[in-house]
């Protein structure tokens, strides 16, 4: 054996070898979402920012008391609804005799792959003030939205805190379709987030490391559990089909509380939003669940009656100082026949016992009116 040479192989690796075989691992793992990202924005034919209202009303009559409105998602805008022959989803409605006295509206919002945005709470809050400023809830009876991935997520925002400001104004919105909404996060978003100034694939992280989706979550599902009159109604959808390589929104990511069984659609999460007529089983689905909503609602009393309204808003205002959550406003003006001050009837909570039987003989109890109607309170103290 030739001296100064061993008789074994040098197993050991430099630290330079490591360290390139740790990059090449890493840029194998995030390549396909690169390239899923670049696929996705070239799939999305993009609006110059501010080129149109955020707010547009399309088609149907002006004297309509039914409202649809579509909102969009992260990289989307409203051409997110236009399918590859050029006709869009708000289309297809306006020559629905199904749809004749809907009126129309898409909503967008900025999502850029690289560059800055508004989060998710910024546009939702956005979007709340300017359905307000739009008369949208002094115009119409009959609100519904269809909403695309994390549009889901913005209108869920916002319906939760018109929850917790007006409950008039809530009960307006009868139906709530979410398609492909990535309710528990997606993971795309984590790369998202990695390398773009766009906050809004950081509200997209799974929920395990998000509590941005995690408290929006718990928050509808409180409002679910204690709407007073079963709306609004929530329909969930998702699709099978992977996008190039990878299923974006699967099962496990759309759930959230809704009021049926999620739907699953052999689409894509572009293409589930881009039906190619009245007959795609995507757009038959969205009208069935529309019509189910407004029937549902034709039978249903007219209106939430005072002794509902009133123990809805002390179970919410329960659950608001339960959650170490403000409460800003009361959506009852309680008129008693004695003078209460604010500390007895503890700043809008008021712990009442209403009761409309009166006997006979019985000293009468003190009263309080509203919308014109008279009730009694059990006991003489509130």
């Amino acid at each position: 054996m030739t001296p100064g040479l061993s008789s074994s192989t040098d197993t050991s690796v430099s630290p330079d070898a490591h360290g390139r075989r740790a990059l090449s691992t890493l840029l194998l793992r995030i390549t396909p979402y690169i390239l899923l990202l670049f696929i996705t924005t070239c799939s999305l034919v993009t609006e110059q920012p501010g080129a149109a209202p955020a707010l547009q009303f399309l088609y149907g009559p002006e004297t309509s008391r039914k409202l649809v409105v579509f909102v969009h998602g992260v990289l989307g805008d409203s051409l997110t609804w236009t399918n590859p022959s050029g006709q869009s989803w708000p289309e297809l409605m306006r020559d629905d005799d199904a749809f004749r006295d809907y009126r129309i509206a898409t909503y967008r919002f900025d999502s850029p792959l690289l560059g800055p945005a508004s989060t998710f709470q910024e546009v939702s809050t956005r979007m709340l003030q300017q359905l307000e400023d739009s008369g949208v809830f002094r115009k119409y009876r009959e609100i519904y939205f269809i909403t695309h991935s994390a549009g889901g997520v913005v209108t869920k925002r916002a319906l939760v805190t018109v929850n917790n400001v007006d409950i008039d104004k809530l009960q307006l919105v009868k139906s709530v379709l979410y398609i492909a909404t990535p309710a528990q996060g997606a993971d795309i978003a984590d790369l998202g987030a990695w390398f773009s100034l766009n906050p809004q694939f950081r509200d997209l992280q799974s929920t395990d490391f998000n509590s941005y989706l995690q408290n929006l979550e718990d928050e509808w599902a409180d409002l679910m559990r204690r709407r007073p009159a079963a709306v609004p109604i929530a329909f969930c959808a998702y699709e099978k089909k992977p996008l190039r390589f990878r299923v974006i929104v699967d099962r496990k990511s759309a759930f959230t509380y809704c009021d049926r069984n999620a739907t699953a659609f052999d689409e894509n999460h572009i293409s589930i939003v881009k039906p190619a007529s009245r007959d795609s089983d995507v757009y038959q689905w969205a009208r069935a669940r529309i019509q189910e909503a407004s029937e549902l609602v034709r039978r249903a009393p007219s209106a939430v009656s005072d002794q509902k309204r009133l123990e809805y808003e002390l179970k919410r205002n329960a659950f608001l100082l339960e959650s170490g959550k403000p409460i800003t406003t009361a959506t009852l003006m309680i008129q008693l026949k004695r003078p209460y001050t604010p500390e007895e009837l503890g700043h809008y909570r008021v712990l009442l016992e209403i009761t409309d039987l009166h006997r006979p003989g019985d000293p009468k109890p003190p009263s309080f009116g509203s919308r014109g109607r008279t009730y009694l309170i059990g006991g003489d103290t509130a």
